[in-house]
C-alpha cells in the first residue's frame, strides 16, 4: 500500500499476481424524438441550442482546487495541479478542469507527434450531460478523487485507474467518472457510473458521455467514420459487405451527425484523433442507447449513455457505455495499428488458454433436429476421435446435448435443466470426460445465453473442464438484460479462475454484443456457414474471405473465430466451394481462430490429408501469429483478386504473410505492398509450405513480388528484415 498526500493508492499486488489475465509488463427536452435531439445537439453553439456555459470564464469554479493526487505505473501517471487533473500514458496526455459542474477537457496532447488537439476554449461546462437530468448548469460537488493500480479482476490489462466521485445534490445523483490509463497506450478509456432514484427519461433524450473542444474551423480535418454490420447470417451476398466506412469533411459552420458508426477519426497534417464507442452498436443495429458522433462549432461529441433514467437505482452505481480516445498517425497503417494496440490492452488474451483451433458440431446440419442429433453422446465420441486425428484442438458441442431431438433449445427438460439429456447421455458426462482425457482434446459447450443459470454453467465446467462456453440466442433489448447477462458471465469466469472463456456471436440482428464490447470475457463466433441450407448462409469461400479481410481493418483477429467448411459437402448449385481445396478454405482462417463449422469426420481421405498436414505445419507458428497484429493486404477479395493478411509487431523485423490467389484471378504473378516495412527493405522470405527461402528487396511502394501458378491457391510465408 502506497500513500500520497490526499490519496490512497492500492495496487492490490496479490490479485495482480494471481490473475492469469494480468499484464505484468507493466432545460428539459421532454417532447423530442431521439433524432430530433441529435439534430439539436448538432447545431452550432452560436444558435443558442446548447448552453453557453464556459468554465474558463467562471472564476468561482476555477478557484476550487482538486484533492492532491500523484500516482504512477510505469509510463502512466496522473496528478492534480490546482483545479486541473492531468492523466498520461506516456503517449497521450489529457487534461480536465474542475468547473463546479463536473470535469471538462481542456487539453489533449499527442505526445509522440507534439499536437495539441484541444486548444479551443471549451463551450461547455462538463464532458458529460443528460437532458433533463444533468445539464451544463447543474452544480456538482467533488466527493473524492483517487487512483489505484488494477486489472479489473483480471479482465483487462494492468493499468492506473483514476476515479472521481461526484455528487449532484439538486438531482439526487452520485456520478462516478472512471479513467483507465494503460502504460504506453495510444489512448485513454473513460466511463460513467451513475447512482440515484429511478425516474422517467425525457422523451428522445440522448446523453453525452464524452466531449473534446476541438476547433474544427481552425484545423479543417477530414473525418473518417466506420462501423460493422451484425446479422452475418443474412449478409452472405456480394452486395452486403461487412464494413461501412465513409470519409467526410466537417462543415465549420454547420454540423456533422453520424449515428451508425462505432469509430470516428479526425485527421490533419499527419496526426489523427479517434473516438471509439465501447458498446454493442452495429451499423444495422443501434442497440440500447448507443448514441452517435457529433461534430460542430463547439467540438467533438460522443453521445449514448446506454443507461436510461428508468434504469437508475439508489443501491448501486450503474455503468454507462465507455469511450476510448486514441491518437495515431494519419495514415491507414497508423489508424489501424493504434486502434488494435489499444484494443489488445483493453481486451487481452492468454495464448495458452485462447490460441486454439476448434470444430463445431452444428455446422453440417440441415435442420434443427439434424443439428441436435449431432450432439448426442455417440456422435460426440466419434467426432472427438476425428478432431484428434486431424490435429484440431477443441470440439464445440453445440445445441442438442441438453435436450432430445426436436426439443426446445431454450427450455431443457425441467427434471434435469441444463445438464446432459439422460436419453442421449445415460451416464452424464462421464464417457465424454474420459475420452477427453484420453485424447487430449479440449471441449467447448453451447448454451442459450439468458436462460442458462449460473449454477449450471459452473456444474458443466467442473464436469468437463471446459475451455469455452458459447452463449447464443442473446436478445439484449434493454439495459437490464445486458447487466444481468454480463454479471452472470463475470461471476462464472471468476469461478473458473479465468480458465474458461465465453464465446459470443454476431450472426443475428437482435441486439447482441457488437464489435467493441464484452470481449474481455472471450472471443466471437463470427458467422454461420452451412453446406446446403439455409440458403442465406451457404459457405461461399470468397465471401467468407472478404468478411475476414474487412474485419481485420479495425479488429484484432485473434478475438474472432473464422469459419471454414468442408468444400466437398457444399451444394455446387449454390456455391463454387467444390472448386476449392480443403487446404485453401482452411488457410483463409489461419490469421484468426480457425473454426471448422462442419462434422470433420465427413471429410474425404484427400481432404483429411490436406487438413492434417496444414494444421501440423501451422501449429508452431500459431502463437506468434496470435500475439501479432494482423492487417489486410493486397486487394479486397472479389473472387478474382490477390488478397491476404500480414501478421506482425511494428517494432519487430519479422512477421507472417498469408496470400490467396482467388479462383477467377487470371494472373500468376502479383506485386503486393506490405505494411510497416520501409521502402527498399531487404528481407528474407521463407515459404513455409515447401521450406524454400529467398532474399528480396522491396519496391519503393514496399511491394513484394509473388507468384502462384494456379488460381484458388495460397502462400504461407515468414519474412525477416535484414540490416
Amino acid at each position: 500500500m502506497v500513500t500520497y498526500p490526499g490519496i490512497l493508492l492500492m495496487p492490490d499486488r496479490k490479485s495482480v499476481e494471481d490473475a492469469p489475465m494480468a499484464r505484468r509488463t507493466s432545460t428539459e427536452v421532454s417532447n423530442l424524438t431521439r433524432s430530433e435531439f441529435l439534430r439539436l445537439l448538432a447545431l452550432p453553439v452560436a444558435a443558442g441550442v446548447m448552453p453557453r456555459v464556459c468554465a474558463g470564464q467562471d472564476s468561482t469554479h476555477l478557484s476550487e482546487a482538486l484533492p492532491p493526487l500523484n500516482a504512477r505505473l510505469e509510463t502512466a501517471h496522473c496528478s492534480t495541479e490546482g483545479d486541473t487533473l492531468v492523466v498520461s500514458t506516456g503517449r497521450i496526455e489529457r487534461r480536465w478542469r474542475w468547473t463546479g459542474k463536473g470535469l471538462m477537457t481542456v487539453g489533449l496532447r499527442d505526445l509522440a507527434r507534439g499536437r495539441e488537439w484541444c486548444s479551443a476554449v471549451p463551450a461547455l461546462a462538463c464532458d458529460w450531460a443528460y437532458p433533463g437530468l444533468i445539464e451544463d448548469s447543474s452544480s456538482a460537488r467533488m466527493v473524492s478523487l483517487t487512483a489505484a493500480e488494477g486489472n479489473d479482476e483480471g479482465f483487462t490489462s494492468q493499468h492506473l485507474g483514476v476515479t472521481a466521485e461526484i455528487e449532484y445534490p439538486a438531482q439526487g445523483l452520485t456520478l462516478r467518472y472512471v479513467i483507465w490509463t494503460y502504460p504506453d497506450a495510444p489512448g485513454i478509456r473513460t466511463q460513467l457510473w451513475v447512482r440515484g432514484d429511478r425516474r422517467p427519461s425525457p422523451r428522445g433524450a440522448e446523453g453525452r458521455v464524452d466531449y473534446l473542444p476541438v476547433d474544427l474551423a481552425k484545423l479543417r480535418p477530414r473525418a473518417i467514420f466506420a462501423g460493422y454490420y451484425n446479422d452475418t447470417q443474412h449478409r452472405d451476398k456480394p452486395e452486403t459487405e461487412l464494413l461501412r466506412e465513409e470519409v467526410q469533411t466537417p462543415s465549420s459552420g454547420g454540423a456533422t451527425v453520424v449515428d451508425w458508426a462505432s469509430l470516428a477519426s479526425l485527421e490533419v497534417q499527419g496526426s489523427g484523433l479517434m473516438f471509439i464507442k465501447e458498446s454493442h452498436k452495429c451499423v444495422n443495429q443501434s442497440g440500447v442507447n448507443t448514441g452517435g458522433f457529433v461534430l460542430n462549432s463547439s467540438g467533438f461529441h460522443n453521445t449514448g449513455w446506454g443507461l436510461a433514467m428508468e434504469d437508475l437505482t439508489p443501491e448501486s452505481a450503474q455503468w454507462c457505455w465507455a469511450a476510448w480516445v486514441i491518437v495515431h498517425d494519419a495514415t491507414e497503417d497508423g489508424r489501424e495499428l493504434a486502434l488494435k494496440q489499444f484494443d489488445r490492452l483493453r481486451f487481452p488474451t492468454l495464448p495458452s488458454r485462447d490460441a486454439w483451433t476448434l470444430a463445431c458440431t452444428w455446422g453440417s446440419s440441415s435442420s434443427w433436429v439434424d443439428g441436435q442429433m449431432a450432439a448426442r453422446e455417440k456422435e460426440i465420441l466419434l467426432e472427438m476421435d476425428s478432431v484428434a486425428d486431424l490435429g484440431i484442438d477443441l470440439l464445440q458441442i453445440d445445441s442438442g446435448w441438453q435436450v432430445g431431438p426436436g426439443g426446445d433449445m431454450n427450455r431443457p427438460i425441467p427434471t434435469h435443466g441444463w445438464r446432459p439429456d439422460p436419453q442421449s447421455y445415460p451416464d452424464g458426462w462421464h464417457n465424454v470426460a474420459a475420452r477427453r482425457k484420453q485424447l487430449g482434446v479440449r471441449l467447448g459447450l453451447w448454451a442459450a445465453a439468458q436462460p442458462v443459470p449460473l449454477e449450471d454453467l459452473e456444474w458443466n465446467w467442473q464436469q468437463l473442464e471446459l475451455t469455452q462456453f458459447k452463449l447464443d440466442f442473446a436478445k439484449l433489448n434493454g439495459y437490464a438484460e445486458m447487466v444481468k447477462l454480463i454479471d452472470k458471465v463475470r461471476k462464472f469466469e471468476l469461478f473458473t479462475g479465468h480458465r474458461c472463456i465465453v464465446g459470443w456471436d454476431t450472426t443475428e440482428n437482435a441486439p447482441r454484443f457488437g464489435y467493441y464490447w464484452a470481449r474481455e470475457y472471450g472471443d466471437m463466433h463470427f458467422m454461420n456457414r452451412k453446406p446446403k441450407t439455409p440458403a442465406n448462409a451457404i459457405y461461399i469461400p470468397w465471401l467468407a474471405l472478404r468478411d475476414f479481410w474487412q474485419l481485420a481493418r479495425y479488429n484484432n483477429l485473434n478475438k474472432w473465430q473464422l469459419v471454414t467448411q468442408n468444400p466437398e459437402s457444399i451444394d455446387p448449385e449454390l456455391s463454387d466451394a467444390t472448386q476449392h481445396s480443403a487446404a485453401y478454405c482452411l488457410a483463409a482462417t489461419l490469421m484468426g481462430v480457425p473454426e471448422f463449422m462442419t462434422l470433420t469426420r465427413n471429410y474425404g481421405p484427400e481432404s483429411r490429408r490436406q487438413v492434417r498436414s496444414l494444421l501440423k505445419l501451422f501449429k508452431p507458428h500459431q502463437e506468434p501469429i496470435f500475439q501479432s497484429f494482423v492487417f489486410p493486404i493486397g486487394e479486397q477479395p472479389t473472387n478474382a483478386s490477390w488478397a491476404g493478411f500480414q501478421a506482425c509487431l511494428p517494432d519487430s523485423d519479422s512477421g507472417y504473410l498469408l496470400i490467396l490467389r482467388e479462383r477467377l484471378n487470371q494472373s500468376s504473378q502479383q506485386r503486393v505492398p506490405l505494411r510497416f516495412l520501409p521502402a527498399n527493405s531487404k528481407i528474407e522470405v521463407q515459404d513455409l509450405l515447401n521450406g524454400q527461402t529467398r532474399k528480396v528487396i522491396l519496391g519503393e511502394d514496399r511491394s513484394l513480388d509473388l507468384a502462384l501458378a494456379r488460381p484458388a491457391d495460397f502462400l504461407f510465408l515468414r519474412y525477416t528484415r535484414e540490416g
